[in-house]
């Protein structure tokens, strides 16, 4: 997977990246049609199929042949390109209704022993939509960049909302980079 990030050049430097891009595997297939191209245009080959492929090339219809191959390949891919973007739009949406439910379940049922007590402002509920509103930010870091890096997990909230333990939390405060010391202490004053 190509990850793009904003270049000086608008993105030029892109066309001749080679990672995660078809253009390696593609280059033998376009050197060999290609190689026949040029061969068949410039008349080498006609005495080996016994008639005259340059005037196919002279006619003006030609060109429109491959264009319309070209024009219907190029859309067929794009259109598979948006059903997979589509479809992906309608999974993360599955997932944050999945998450809604179960935090509605989960705060429908505290208080099941007394109905007539309000709910609203409750330090449980508070606590609980903000931990699935993390669930649902780590989730969505993790698909669009992999796997959060420390300071994402420590901007997020505070420690205790989603790690383990204390031990765990002072590893991570190690491993950060020094210029963000003042936000950890700003976590720390939470």
């Amino acid at each position: 997977m190509i990850h793009y990030e904003r270049t000086h050049w608008y993105g030029l430097s892109y066309i001749v990246r080679l990672q995660g891009s078809l253009l390696p595997r593609a280059l033998p297939a376009m050197l060999f049609s290609g190689t026949i191209s040029a061969l068949l245009s410039s008349g080498y080959l006609t005495p080996i199929f016994g008639w005259d492929l340059t005037t196919f090339f002279e006619h003006p219809f030609s060109i429109q042949m491959y264009a319309i191959v070209f024009g219907y390949l190029s859309i067929a891919r794009l259109n598979t390109c948006y059903q997979r973007w589509w479809s992906g739009v309608g999974h993360c949406t599955n997932m944050y209704n999945s998450w809604q439910q179960c935090a509605l379940h989960v705060i429908s049922f505290d208080r099941m022993d007394d109905p007539r007590e309000s709910q609203h402002g409750d330090p449980f509920c508070t606590h609980l939509i903000k931990l699935f509103t993390q669930l649902s930010t780590v989730a969505m870091l993790k698909l669009h960049s992999g796997e959060p890096t420390a300071k994402e997990w420590l901007l997020l909230g505070t420690p205790e909302c989603h790690l383990s333990s204390i031990d765990a939390y002072e590893k991570m405060k190690e491993e950060v980079q020094p210029e963000l010391k003042l936000e950890l202490m700003s976590l720390n004053l939470r």
